[in-house]
Order: structure tokens, then C-alpha cells, then sequence
């Protein structure tokens, strides 16, 4: 069942849903030329586009407009409105587009890190594609105590994964 709270801040004026959605509530407001016009209920179009590839929405208050990540809204209302320090909210089946409260929840950034997917769009963990203008169009790094260290660049993913594979285990058996 789907319900709905108010957003915090915008009380009478916006409400979000434990599905994930977001309401702009029927209303008046002052319209430019004098006078007052209604604002009639309706369900807000969330949009991607922020480097995250969160989905967005804005919500304006005083004519002034303001950009929130859907999962934040989500979470504020329904998780509690402090989420504890040091956490973040996190997308428990890595899929970005997911905002139903029971996909969220509060972990440490390590954790949601963990939670992402290793394999990259090249199928090897640590191997992305270089710019065009690359000779050689695969790059292999590794994070160690966090910090990216490069591994090179490679004609080949097999190859960068290979540099990946290599560097992890001497890592691992200093």
C-alpha cells in the first residue's frame, strides 16, 4: 500500500510516497501578475541527470527552486528525518532508479561502495575504455588505502585486467 508524508520544509505544498513518487498538492499561490492561481495535485516527473545518475526533482518554495535526489526524500520521510552521522543512503539492489523504501537504507560509505558493481562496462574489475584519441583503449587502476594508483594503459581489456589481477595479488601477499 502506498503512503504518503509530508516533505519536510514544504509542509501543504509537497508530499513523497514509500514508493519512491512525489507530489506537488493542490494549492494556491500568488500568480506574477497579482492575484492568486491553483496549483492542481499531480505526480512529479523524477529526472536523471545529476552526475550520480540520481533521479531528481525540484521543488520550489518562495518562487525559488531546489533540486533533490529522490532517495534522500524517501528516506528523510520514512527512515527519520536525521540519518545517523557518518551514513549514507544506499540502494540496496544497485539499481539507482529504485527509490520504494523497502530498496534504501542507512550504511557507512565503505559499505555502499562495496554495494556497487565491480565489473565495469569492459567486463574486468578495474579496467575502463580511454578517450578515443587513446592508442591504447583500456586503462587498469587499483585502489589502495584510497587512493587510485594507475596501472597503464593497454591495447586489449584481457590485457588491463590481467595488470589488475596481477597488482591485487601482490597486494595481497605483502
Amino acid at each position: 500500500m502506498e503512503t504518503w508524508e509530508d516533505i519536510i520544509g514544504y509542509e501543504g505544498s509537497y508530499q513523497v510516497s514509500n514508493k519512491g513518487r512525489v507530489k506537488s498538492l493542490k494549492r494556491y499561490v500568488k500568480h506574477s501578475k497579482g492575484g492568486k492561481q491553483i496549483l492542481n495535485e499531480r505526480i512529479l516527473k523524477g529526472r536523471s541527470g545529476n552526475k550520480n545518475k540520481y533521479i531528481t526533482v525540484s521543488l520550489v518554495k518562495d518562487a525559488k527552486g531546489k533540486s533533490y535526489s529522490i532517495h534522500s526524500l524517501v528516506s528523510e520521510a520514512f527512515m527519520g528525518y536525521k540519518k545517523p552521522k557518518g551514513f549514507v543512503v544506499d540502494h540496496i539492489n544497485k539499481d539507482l532508479k529504485n527509490n520504494n523504501i523497502e530498496n534504501l537504507r542507512y550504511c557507512t560509505q565503505r559499505e555502499n561502495l562495496n554495494n556497487r558493481s565491480l565489473v565495469s562496462n569492459t567486463g574486468y574489475v578495474g579496467v575502463s575504455i580511454n578517450p578515443p584519441n587513446y592508442k591504447k583503449r583500456y586503462r587498469a587502476r587499483i585502489r589502495i588505502n584510497e587512493k587510485m594508483k594507475e596501472l597503464g594503459s593497454f591495447e586489449t581489456a584481457k590485457q588491463a585486467g590481467q595488470a589488475y589481477i596481477k597488482e591485487k595479488n601482490k597486494i595481497e601477499n605483502e
